[in-house]
Formats: C-alpha cells, structure tokens, sequence
C-alpha cells in the first residue's frame, strides 16, 4: 500500500489530495487553536526533530512547523495509525519502520520528525526516551533538534 501512496503523490490527482490534505489540517489548526507561537528559529538544513507527544494537534503541529521554516517534513507515525489514515503519507507522514525512507530524506535535505517517548502521554515531565531520534540523527550526520510543544487549555476556551 505504501507504494501506492508514493506513486500517486506525483501524479495530478495525488498532488490535488495533498492540497486538501493540506487545507485541512490547517483549518482544523486555525478553528480548533487560538494561537501558534514559535519561540526561536531552526537551523538550516535537514534536521531530526524530537517532539514531546501530548495531544492531539502535535502531528499538525509538526507539519505547521515544516511549513513556516519552508522545509519539507516527514513525521513518523506509528504503523496502525497511518493504517487507520493513509491519506496522511501525501501531507509527509512516513511509517516509524522505514527508517531507510527516512535517511533518504534526511540525505536529500529534508526534515524527519519524531516522538521519542513512544507514545502521547500527560503533560508534565518527560517520560524515557527511546534512542531512534539520537540514532537517527547520528547515523544521518544531522543534527538532532529537540522540540517542545505546550497545547494550553483553559477553562472552556479552546486550547
């Protein structure tokens, strides 16, 4: 299947969905989020991109930030999840498997992200890293940015 989604990600039609894929995350970011704030700036370059993993939005997240820094992004996402939503691999959603996939975008200049507790998880400190994100930057020759997402909730607000 996964060939499938790379063949048609250059063809006309791939290329429209991806458009819409696209429009969509970003409206769900604009009616769903107050605001997006980026404190700093990011290298230049490919980069390997450690996020924490707190809710929902930080998949979009990833993807918007891809998009502000003009870079193109790929986030590993679990297999049963892109199983769930295949359509996602045409806005750079990339198997957690296809590590190989992976350091050929790196190769090529891009930007792969990831989450290296493994899992969405409480807000709050840290829990163990897995050492994908520092194997994968290492093994690239990129270096390894650590990224921290904070979704506020207050109240009845939106997030």
């Amino acid at each position: 299947m996964a060939d499938l989604w790379e063949t048609l990600k250059e063809r006309p039609t791939g290329k429209a969905l991806r458009l819409l894929v696209e429009a969509l995350v970003l409206r769900s970011l604009k009616e769903s989020l107050r605001g997006v704030y980026l404190r700093g700036e990011a290298p230049e370059g490919p980069l390997v991109l450690a996020l924490n993993h707190h809710g929902f939005f930080d998949g979009h997240l990833a993807w918007l930030l891809g998009k502000l820094c003009r870079r193109p992004l790929s986030l590993l996402v679990a297999e049963e999840n892109l199983r769930a939503y295949p359509v996602l691999k045409l806005a750079g959603a990339l198997e957690a498997g296809r590590v190989r996939e992976a350091l050929r975008r790196l190769r090529r200049g891009e930007w792969v992200a990831l989450f290296p507790e493994g899992e969405m998880r409480y807000p709050g400190p840290l829990g163990p890293l897995r050492e994908g994100a520092n194997w994968l930057a290492g093994k690239a020759g990129v270096p390894l940015l650590p990224v921290a997402l904070r979704v506020v909730l207050r109240g009845y607000e939106h997030p």
